[in-house]
């Protein structure tokens, strides 16, 4: 049996892949990074509302004591 029908031990394979590869990860990190950034700013006011009242209620909480 050949087993290097399927697995070559030349890399042409992986340097015909690695374009393809590096352009979807870009793709993939950019519109993350893209839909994070839209998310912050969507959501900043939110986030810090959400914070200072969570703030508040743990001083009063502690004011209570």
């Amino acid at each position: 049996m050949n087993s290097n029908k399927f697995y070559p031990n030349d890399y042409s394979y992986q340097i015909f892949f690695l374009p393809l590869m590096v352009y979807s990860q870009t793709r993939v990190s950019l519109t993350l990074t893209q839909s994070a950034i839209n998310d912050w700013q969507l959501g900043e006011r939110t986030a810090f509302e959400v914070g200072n009242s969570l703030d508040y209620k743990y001083k009063f909480k502690l004011l209570k004591r």
